[in-house]
């Protein structure tokens, strides 16, 4: 007759060093899963920094433009009260003088608008190197997700987030000076009687970045995935391994109670037997694809 305990210790060290094993596979599954996630981060502050760089150069060419209106209105307004002094017409030099400082005070306005907008743009472009080593740092992550990889994607895109506020911010200071500009390019639209001229947004640098999702094959993101589902799955028999044991600790020696227990385990083993053995092939096939 077979010795209850005996089998009963077998069973155990059979159930740990499967515990063991599927410790060091679910290590693995689980990163791969963070890469994914950092990775969907990182597209999301990539694609906003791409945008902002490019608003702020749109934005800059815009006011420069700006500048030179208001720089040729201001010349304009300084030749007419010139000519009107020299005309004795002293109703045209009056109406002559208030249309130039309105056209001085309009250049200054933009001046400060210009300065303002040279900050973002600049404030842009330094988010751009940020944004460039964040997407090669969730790619090296994603094709290798070990802990360094995933930690150093990690402050890469802290990185690029601290980066994207400060342009941000540059981008939120030129909303004052600007709303000035514009009202005292009104009021001397109002004193001449004619639009300024200007304000014509002109092409802009494109900045691109290769999506670290764009560097990975097929395959590859195939067996990523493949290997998420294997960790969710090595998960759930982990939690069916905690499930056997407390019904084992908790049977009080009860022999239904018990044998049920050790179901739960023995299923529990052949579980990540079937786990261990999909992930053996599943990265068999991935090597034959390179991956």
């Amino acid at each position: 007759m077979k010795n209850p305990q005996k089998k009963s210790s077998l069973l155990f060290r059979v159930s740990f060093i499967s515990l063991l094993l599927f410790t060091s596979f679910y290590q693995n599954a689980s990163a791969a899963r963070t890469a994914l996630e950092i990775y969907s981060d990182v597209e999301a502050v990539v694609t906003q920094i791409e945008n902002e760089h490019s608003a702020a150069l749109s934005g800059g060419e815009a006011t420069r433009r700006d500048g030179e209106a208001a720089s040729a209105a201001a010349q304009e307004a300084a030749d007419q009260a010139r000519e009107a002094q020299n005309s004795g017409n002293l109703e045209a030099l009056q109406r002559a003088n208030s249309i130039l400082a309105a056209a001085n005070d309009m250049l200054t306005k933009s001046s400060a608008v210009i300065e303002v907008a040279t900050r973002r743009i600049a404030a842009a472009s330094a988010a751009v190197p940020a944004a460039s080593a964040a997407v090669d740092a969730i790619t090296i992550a994603m094709r290798d997700e070990t802990p360094a990889n995933i930690a150093a994607a990690e402050t890469a895109l802290t990185a690029a987030r601290a980066a994207l506020a400060t342009a941000e911010t540059a981008f939120d200071a030129i909303a004052a000076p600007y709303n000035l500009y514009l009202d005292a390019k009104a009021t001397y639209e109002r004193l001449k009687g004619s639009p300024v001229g200007g304000s014509v947004t002109s092409g802009t640098e494109s900045v691109e970045f290769d999506s670290p999702i764009g560097k990975l094959s097929p395959a590859q993101l195939i067996g990523k995935a493949i290997k998420a589902v294997l960790g969710i799955i090595g998960a759930i028999a982990l939690l069916m391994f905690v499930y056997g044991g407390l019904m084992w600790m908790l049977s009080g020696g009860s022999a239904d109670k018990i044998k049920k227990a050790q179901g739960v385990l023995i299923w529990a083993t052949i579980g990540l037997a079937v786990i261990f053995a999909s992930y053996t092939l599943v990265d068999f096939v991935l090597q034959q694809f390179g991956v």
